[in-house]
């Protein structure tokens, strides 16, 4: 790959091992925003059965 740059973006909610796995593959945090609990809300689809979209 000869990207100068390649964003990766990570959540407060993906597992601890997310983040040690990316920085033992070289990545660097670039920015941290905390963003508040009440900003979180499931998409419009979330609840939907799995056998409604799955073929």
């Amino acid at each position: 790959m000869d990207a100068a740059e390649v964003w990766a973006h990570t959540r407060s909610l993906d597992r601890p091992q997310v983040g040690r796995n990316d920085r033992a593959r070289g990545f660097e945090m670039f920015k941290f925003e905390a963003v508040p609990d009440s900003a979180l809300v499931p998409w419009s689809d979330a609840n939907r059965p799995r056998s409604e979209y799955v073929t």
